[in-house]
Formats: structure tokens, C-alpha cells, sequence
């Protein structure tokens, strides 16, 4: 509590509806600390992903391995430009049930300033995963390659049927 009032510049009162929101809702956010890229502070969503509250104080996506590199790279452009950045679909591993699984997320960056205005720059991250429509994309495009594989296939077929018509042996 006196870490986030000293962070907020405001009483820690005022921080818990806001931390009981966040932590109902089932998007992994998470707030990063400057260039450092640790995550400050997570909800649980975000912290189920990450592996647990080992997560806090730790680089961002760090337990996730594959995603580190985009998501710093990320991080790093919402901090310069002051605007807001969206990767999309960052595979990241994720263990379910056991086992370790492939999954896709959109993330987006979005750059903060702390309440007390002293240029102190934070970045808020939000995922949302989308492997079920990232898989769904990927064999829609597949399907459609492959009818239009088939129709060249009978297009030539008609052509060739058509010659050989006109042109009896």
C-alpha cells in the first residue's frame, strides 16, 4: 500500500475499485515501469499467464519466453512516441492442463503518466488472446487457396476438353 501511494501520489483508498475491476476482469493487464519493462503491478488474469505472482517485479513476458523480444519492442515505441501500439498475434507458450500449449495474442501498449505529472512514464499492457480466430483465419485462407487451386485445375480441364471437341482426333 505505501509503495502504490508513493508511486500514485494518492491514497491507496482510492486505487482498490479500480484494482477489484481490473482483477474481475479475465484480460491479462499489466503495468510495466519505464524503459525497465518490469511489471509494476498485474491482475490475476495477467499473472495466471505469466506463471503466478513470481511475475511482479520481473521483465514483462519474461515467463513467457517467445514473446519477450516483440513485446519489449513494443513497450519501447509506446514509451517513445507517447502513443498507443498493438502487436498482433505474439505466439506465446502458455502451460494448460499440464502441458505447454502454442497460443496467439493481440496486445495492445499504451503509455501512462503517473498522477503526480513528473514525466515518469509507465506503459499499461493488455492482452487478449486470439488463437481460436488466428487458427480459424489461417484454414479459412488454406480453404481458399484450394478452391482456387480446383477452379485453375477445371478451367484448364474445360479448355483442354474444349480444344480436343473441336478438333476431333
Amino acid at each position: 500500500s505505501a509503495r502504490l501511494e508513493e508511486h500514485f501520489g494518492t491514497a491507496v483508498g482510492t486505487q482498490r475499485p479500480v484494482r477489484r475491476l481490473l482483477n474481475k476482469t479475465a484480460l491479462p493487464i499489466a503495468i510495466l515501469r519505464r524503459s525497465e519493462f518490469i511489471v509494476e503491478n498485474a491482475n490475476r488474469a495477467y499473472l495466471d499467464l505469466a506463471g503466478g505472482p513470481d511475475a511482479i517485479g520481473r521483465p514483462f513476458a519474461e515467463p513467457l519466453l517467445d514473446g519477450t523480444r516483440t513485446a519489449r519492442e513494443e513497450s519501447a515505441r509506446a514509451l517513445a512516441s507517447g502513443a498507443r501500439h498493438v502487436v498482433r498475434d505474439l505466439t506465446l507458450p502458455v502451460r494448460r492442463n499440464g502441458e505447454s500449449q502454442e497460443t496467439y495474442w493481440n496486445f495492445v501498449f499504451a503509455p501512462i503518466e503517473d498522477e503526480r505529472n513528473v514525466g515518469d512514464r509507465h506503459v499499461l499492457a493488455i492482452g487478449v488472446e486470439v488463437t481460436d480466430e488466428l487458427r480459424a483465419r489461417r484454414r479459412r485462407e488454406a480453404l481458399a487457396a484450394e478452391a482456387i487451386s480446383a477452379n485453375l485445375t477445371k478451367d484448364q480441364f474445360l479448355a483442354e476438353l474444349g480444344h480436343e471437341l473441336r478438333n476431333p482426333l
